[in-house]
């Protein structure tokens, strides 16, 4: 496997694990832990491996995030927020959150950029900027309820999804969804 990093040693191994003999690259540009001396230093005494730096090349989290955010609001799309009244609105919006987090992929990357966003300010700026915001601002007005009622709304029901997809591994099943309606319809 070639190094991404040709002119720093892989960050994709442990430095005391060498690679088989088979897999070392035989071009002249060889990772730098392909061109140390066959002695190595043992398991134990090895020190760790290195922690990710903004001056390494690696994005910073707010980046990467912002990246996912970017995906997350093309596969999400406009909200359909036609009905006849009220509950026709929410119960469509409710049933269309659920359905695209229980997309392959889409559930995973959702609840990976909020863990994230735990300790990052600006990754969470971006969060309520470009994904939360604009579903917000529609709900707001359509449904003409005020900010804090929408967003308590979101958190009810995006939580809701998140944690039984990461409690069970698989999206809100049809039955726990249409409960899920009834409950917020009646508040």
């Amino acid at each position: 496997m070639l190094c991404p990093w040709p002119d720093q040693p892989s960050r994709l191994a442990h430095p005391a694990v060498p690679e088989p003999v088979s897999t070392r690259p035989s071009s002249p540009r060889r990772c730098a832990r392909f061109t140390r001396s066959a002695t190595r230093t043992p398991p134990s005494t090895a020190s760790p491996p290195r922690r990710h730096r903004q001056d390494d090349g690696v994005p910073p989290l707010a980046v990467q995030g912002a990246l996912i955010t970017a995906c997350l609001v093309d596969a999400f799309g406009p909200a359909p927020l036609d009905g006849a009244d009220r509950e026709e609105i929410l119960s469509a919006a409710i049933r269309w959150i659920a359905a695209k987090i229980g997309e392959p992929g889409i559930g995973a990357a959702f609840a990976g950029v909020f863990t994230d966003a735990v300790n990052d300010p600006a990754l969470r700026r971006i969060l309520a900027t470009q994904l939360q915001d604009p579903y917000r601002l529609a709900l707001q007005d359509t449904l003409g309820e005020p900010e804090q009622r929408v967003l308590f709304l979101i958190d009810v029901v995006v939580g809701t999804l998140l944690h039984r997809l990461g409690m069970t591994g698989e999206p809100m099943v049809d039955a726990d969804v249409d409960a899920l309606v009834a409950m917020v319809l009646r508040s």
